[in-house]
């Protein structure tokens, strides 16, 4: 969701963090020890992904 740009880089580890609680309140085995693991940056949103290519660039820019 985050590539797609549906989910903010900011919003994405906190969310996955909710829905891996939001499994073991209804019934989903807990990970191994019980402890769910920590939040991590997505790969999507680690910055060496945001430099160096087009990605941002706005194609509806003609340049007038």
């Amino acid at each position: 969701m985050v590539s797609d740009r549906l989910l903010l880089c900011e919003d994405a580890g906190t969310e996955e963090a909710r829905l891996m609680q939001a499994g073991i309140t209804r019934g989903v085995p807990a990970p191994a020890g019980g402890v769910l693991p920590a939040v991590e940056l997505l790969k999507a949103c680690r910055e060496d992904r945001h430099h160096g290519g087009d990605h941002d660039r706005d194609d509806d820019d003609d340049g007038d």
